[in-house]
């Protein structure tokens, strides 16, 4: 989901598309954390603010999100917007390729956990953390 809001603004994240390569394609509010990264796969914790936003961005690989927390989330994309309810553990998987923007809809604290996967069709579009910040 996204891994728009970076708390290093110096190096652009791995599943954002950017426009010069140097920024994500609009920074949002929330906050996403770097968990861990392995060879196959890039795990980020995001936590929001009711009204925090990941920011506009599009997943350049396959991903599944787990709930940390009960919530609502507000995903806009180019079809238009729609409220999620969220269950805390309760996962889902997306194909690489969504576009959209992810806000706390709620009134309470949110937070997930992503998952991205850097194997079968994704593996092209690999880059290791150290190549992504050099």
């Amino acid at each position: 989901m996204c891994t728009v809001a970076n708390p290093d603004p110096s190096r652009t994240d791995p599943d954002v598309e950017t426009d010069s390569g140097a920024a994500p394609v609009e920074q949002g509010s929330g906050n996403g954390r770097l968990v861990e990264e392995t060879d196959t796969a890039i795990i980020w914790e995001w936590s929001f603010e009711p009204g925090q936003n990941t920011g506009w961005h599009r997943h350049l690989r396959d991903y599944a999100v787990v709930p940390l927390l009960d919530g609502r989330v507000r995903i806009t994309d180019k079809t238009g917007t729609q409220i999620s309810e969220m269950r805390r553990g309760v996962p889902y998987f997306r194909e690489k390729g969504v576009e959209h923007d992810v806000a706390n809809a709620g009134d309470a604290f949110f937070r997930f956990i992503e998952i991205e996967f850097k194997t079968g069709d994704n593996a092209a579009d690999v880059a290791t953390l150290a190549e992504r910040t050099d």
